[in-house]
């Protein structure tokens, strides 16, 4: 990490570069339009130097889940030092800071309650209803729609409640009622939950059963994926008409100046004098790839045959393979044969531990 100079502190950025793990390189965007947004809600790390934040979902799966307690513990004794002080000074600022706003939590409207007047109170999110025979108390006429009848207080408890107002402010009963008893059933119904949940496991045929055999399902999240190794992804191919979806991915293999068609060039080198063939020559070893369309179909689709989870024949349960699609590959990513394979084989690396693994329990974690 390095602070350039002058500088009044570094950056949040660069305080974080020394804590994070080495080799961690990652860029993502969360505008699908812009490639460097302008907040700083992406992701953008190279080589560890982070610029832009959120960095614990990666260096989870980047450097696997021990580096990662390391780098939340790291993360929390960073301390913002305020312009001439030393750190003791603003980490005991911040601590009675925090404090302070955990004591004064709806202090204003306390204060109100106390000083001025109580104000309207409610009954299961509305105003109190008639609860005798066309009124709300015995102190009050029938059909009196008045704010005092509908639980308006307006004295203050410095001032002192009428006995009416003093009845219609149960809100705090109210709410001690709740505490009372709805947390005791809905514990109850937990307890219950989790115990019908906790034997769910996941067995060697991928099928989630119970202590008893029964099927809960036949695939774990019906991809058979742990949860923890899933990721956003965008399919770029949803945002394309048909002509920006032909031109970035059709390959027409009978026309020759596309110069995918096998034997092409050689064609050209017999029937060519000699100086256009040492041009040909020169843009062949100017070529970004040495690959075939062929050779990546195939490649994706003998990778896509090892990822089947479940036998489908509709037209989902065939991926859509947009990222390896060959134009892409050869044009946009400029890829050869020996970093398409190891693009390929990194994937099939990344997907092998993501799979749910026999005997998980997986009953308490999916609820």
């Amino acid at each position: 990490m390095a602070i350039f100079l002058p500088a009044s502190s570094p950056s949040t950025e660069q305080v974080t570069n020394l804590v994070t793990p080495r080799g961690v390189n990652i860029h993502h965007s969360p505008d699908l339009k812009s490639s460097n947004p302008v907040f700083d809600d992406g992701v953008l790390s190279e080589n560890s130097e982070l610029i832009f934040s959120g960095l614990v979902h990666i260096v989870f799966h980047e450097k696997r889940p021990q580096a990662t307690p390391q780098l939340s513990t790291e993360l929390q004794i960073l301390l913002k030092v305020l312009p001439d002080m030393t750190i003791q000074v603003p980490s005991e600022s911040l601590v009675e800071r925090r404090l302070n706003l955990a004591r004064a939590e709806d202090n204003n409207i306390k204060q109100m309650e106390i000083s001025a007047c109580v104000g309207q109170q409610s009954m299961e999110s509305r105003w109190i209803s008639f609860g005798f025979h066309h009124r709300t108390l015995p102190h009050f006429i029938k059909d009196d729609l008045s704010p005092e009848s509908r639980g308006f207080v307006e004295n203050s408890y410095l001032r002192g409640l009428t006995p009416q107002e003093f009845f219609h402010a149960m809100a705090r009963r109210e709410g001690l009622i709740d505490t009372a008893l709805k947390t005791t059933q809905t514990s109850y119904i937990q307890r219950r939950l989790m115990k019908a949940l906790e034997d769910v496991i996941v067995y060697y045929d991928d099928i989630v059963r119970n202590s008893l055999g029964d099927r809960i399902k036949f695939v774990y999240g019906e991809d058979g994926m742990d949860g923890i190794y899933i990721e956003k992804q965008t399919i770029e191919i949803f945002r394309l008409n048909n002509r920006e979806f032909e031109h970035n991915y059709r390959i027409d293999v009978t026309d020759p100046a596309g110069d995918f068609l096998p034997g092409v060039l050689q064609i050209r080198f017999d029937n060519s004098s000699l100086e256009f063939q040492a041009k040909l020559d020169e843009e062949y070893m100017r070529k970004p790839s040495d690959l075939e369309p062929s050779y990546i179909v195939d490649a994706v689709r003998a990778l896509n045959q090892r990822f089947i989870v479940v036998c489908g024949d509709d037209e989902l349960s065939h991926p859509p393979g947009a990222a390896f699609a060959s134009r892409r590959v050869l044009e946009k990513f400029n890829s050869t044969g020996e970093a398409s394979d190891w693009v390929l084989g990194e994937a099939e690396s990344k997907l092998n531990p993501s799979i749910v693994h026999p005997e998980e329990i997986c009953g308490v974690f999916a609820v």
